[in-house]
């Protein structure tokens, strides 16, 4: 299960939640199946849609954590990529049954 984000901060430049699809459980809680974490992208894991974000310009980094650890990350390098969500991986071998906090910072 993933743990949603504790904190939600009211500024201009905060950054929205990540998606991950088919994430929301009946009961509101996030979490993902088996199928969304190891079949669906076999080599690749579990996708992660970062939401466009303010500012967002080309040298920015966009980097995934999982429990605080980097697990993904990937560089702004094309002014094509400004206006479209950046797609970050948790690799298969990060995930294993129990809860975890997934955030993702910019640089």
């Amino acid at each position: 299960m993933l743990v949603q984000p504790k904190k939600k901060i009211s500024a201009p430049h905060s950054l929205r939640d990540p998606v991950v699809p088919g994430r929301l459980l009946p009961s509101g809680q996030w979490g993902i199946n088996r199928a969304a974490a190891l079949l669906t992208f076999p080599d690749d894991g579990l996708q992660v849609v970062i939401p466009v974000w303010a500012n967002k310009a080309v040298g920015d980094t966009a980097k995934l954590l999982l429990n605080g650890r980097e697990v993904d990350g990937r560089p702004i390098i094309d002014e094509a990529e400004l206006k479209q969500p950046t797609l970050l991986w948790v690799a298969p071998r990060h995930l294993q049954t129990g809860s975890y906090e997934l955030t993702y910072e910019i640089k």
